[in-house]
């Protein structure tokens, strides 16, 4: 072999070496991001992201309620937290009215997250999937818990797409797909159902 050769052979290595460093680097920093629970590259762009920053009272309770950056925080009103969704949440849409018509405000919202159920899937469910779907969420408030809010009913998957949400005078759920289809849904007892 002769030197120009050699230059040559050297000169693909690095080359091939800095493309097999790039991808894995590339490849690292997409992983840290999808484990980290940073906001999911994936999710359609039809979904419709409030911001909230608004003091009002439930159950008595003075409160204030902050949605930014797909983040949902409830706190007193010295500014100390007192509930925060899990970063792997991706609150959309938040309201704090009286879903059950228990005389008593619930705080009802609209997320993002990884699998169609919790920790508590169906029996007949033997693996949880790991996509991102939509969840209507709904907690009471209790003032005997530290964090105020008791779950009340935490939906599996949507199966219907909710570009936006809207709740009625009635409290009742007005949901609008991307295509602009609206259903209506209510409270019965333990859970939602379709009204139309």
């Amino acid at each position: 072999m002769n030197i120009t050769t050699d230059m040559k052979i050297k000169r693909i290595i690095i080359w091939l070496l800095q493309i097999a460093a790039a991808i894995l680097f590339l490849s690292f920093i997409f992983g840290m991001f999808l484990y980290r629970g940073a906001d999911p590259l994936f999710l359609p762009s039809w979904v419709h992201w409030e911001q909230e920053d608004m003091d009002l009272q439930i159950d008595g309770e003075p409160i204030h309620v902050t949605l930014k950056k797909r983040c949902l925080t409830i706190s007193d009103p010295q500014g100390k937290q007192l509930w925060t969704a899990p970063d792997d949440w991706k609150v959309s849409q938040v309201w704090i009215r009286d879903i059950d018509h228990d005389e008593l405000d619930e705080v009802v919202f609209l997320l993002w997250k990884k699998g169609s159920f919790g920790d508590h899937k169906p029996f007949w469910i033997e693996e949880n999937d790991e996509n991102w779907s939509q969840h209507i969420f709904i907690y009471d408030w209790d003032h005997e818990r530290k964090d105020r809010l008791k779950p009340l009913w935490m939906s599996s998957a949507m199966g219907i797409q909710a570009a936006k949400v809207q709740m009625d005078e009635q409290d009742r759920l007005l949901i609008t797909t991307p295509e602009g289809k609206r259903t209506t849904w209510y409270w019965e007892s333990w859970g939602l159902l379709l009204a139309d």
